[in-house]
């Protein structure tokens, strides 16, 4: 098969899937025959499941770690659906593309920690992998051989702070900062702003599917009263047990 038919090919297999999803694609999850997903593992899809068991139907969301409107972004679909909410991404290049693609949404260029000021933000060779956490760029330049490209200086700000400024009280959180997840969930009070549907990174990063879970994270989400409802090996999907129970009956 020479390129341009291959081209074709693929054009027509997308037109046919397009065709598929739109004709049958609904913004009640009940209601949709065909699902789309633009998370990593599918994460996106059993968060809106939750949202809908919950009985929540205008969702707020926080997406810290941000990455892209799109590709491996746990908010993509809830934005889809025409709900709105805050992206925090610290990698000025990559929160780039926000204002335009999340025109609708509060998008904030700043990373998050414990108090204000300004950290060194590690970039790595893939953009993905960046982090706040010298140790965790050291060891995947060590470990995984991923280089750290360069080393900026990036203001941050505690959640909480962000969230009382934008008067959000977050029905969906999604946490992915390489490394430093729990200083996020401690930078804001977790017990009072409570959203009903939390999602982060559990797992170190591997190049060899050898990871180690993040026990203290796992532990803080459990004292703070949230069911591990579902892993998809790199995240975990949190949601506020007590309002679980209820919703089940």
């Amino acid at each position: 098969m020479g390129r341009a038919a291959r081209i074709l090919r693929k054009s027509l297999l997308r037109l046919r899937a397009a065709a598929g999803v739109l004709g049958s694609f609904d913004d009640d999850l009940r209601r949709s025959r065909r699902k789309v997903s633009f998370s990593q593992t599918g994460e996106d899809m059993i968060v809106w499941f939750l949202l809908d068991l919950l009985g929540i139907r205008k969702i707020a969301y926080v997406d810290v770690g941000a990455h892209d409107p799109v590709r491996l972004s746990n908010t993509a679909l809830l934005h889809l659906l025409g709900h709105r909410g805050i992206n925090i991404e610290p990698d000025p290049r990559l929160f780039a593309s926000f204002p335009v693609a999340r025109s609708d949404d509060v998008n904030l260029n700043v990373g998050i920690a414990r108090t204000a000021g300004r950290l060194p933000f590690f970039r790595m060779a893939d953009a993905a992998l960046s982090t706040f956490s010298e140790a965790e760029a050291r060891r995947m330049q060590a470990e995984e051989g991923i280089a750290i490209d360069e080393c900026i200086q990036v203001p941050v700000r505690p959640l909480g702070d962000i969230l009382a400024e934008h008067g959000c009280r977050p029905d969906f959180l999604s946490v992915d900062v390489e490394g430093l997840d729990v200083e996020v969930l401690q930078s804001f009070d977790l017990a009072h702003v409570r959203p009903a549907v939390v999602c982060v990174e559990t797992i170190s990063f591997s190049m060899t599917m050898a990871g180690r879970k993040n026990e203290p994270l796992q532990a803080l989400m459990a004292e703070a009263g949230y069911l591990a409802f579902a892993d998809t090996y790199i995240n975990t999907i949190f949601v506020d047990e007590q309002r679980f129970r209820s919703a089940r009956g």
